[in-house]
């Protein structure tokens, strides 16, 4: 274990207890407050550094850290979701899946709540146009009209 300083673009700083700067850049994330509203991955970039007697000990790396949205809550208990054809769309062998750039974008809902899902293998970070990213997306309602 090592004591790690990390912050981000906010300027907040905070010495955490780590073994790597990996696993503080992620403590960092999932210690802060963000807006509990997102619906979609949000990936943040944390600089850390090791601290040696209390000091900053050497350049500070830049780490990557995505925070996947909440599930949104389900009347039922537990979503279900699933692709069925007549209403995500796509091939009938492949319903609710597309190609996008070098991976595949995937659309299912919830036969409960009509809440969509999209995953892709291949987003995009929106601060550095990074690609290759693996990412969630929730739409509450948005096949509200589904009959169980």
């Amino acid at each position: 274990m090592g004591t790690y300083r990390a912050w981000d673009e906010s300027g907040h700083r905070e010495d955490i207890e780590a073994v790597d700067a990996e696993e503080a850049a992620r403590e960092y994330v999932d210690g802060g407050s963000w807006d509990d509203g997102e619906t979609r991955t949000v990936w943040h970039h944390v600089s850390v550094v090791e601290l040696t007697d209390g000091e900053e000990d050497g350049r500070p790396e830049d780490i990557r850290v995505e925070r996947h949205p909440m599930l949104p809550s389900c009347p039922a208990g537990e979503h279900d979701f699933t692709a069925p054809h007549e209403v995500v769309g796509g091939v009938e062998d492949n319903p609710g899946v597309w190609s996008e750039g070098g991976g595949v974008r995937m659309h299912t809902v919830c036969l409960h709540c009509g809440c969509g899902r999209v995953e892709r293998t291949w987003d995009t970070d929106r601060s550095n146009g990074e690609q290759g990213l693996h990412s969630f997306e929730y739409r509450p309602g948005e096949y509200a009209n589904l009959e169980e």
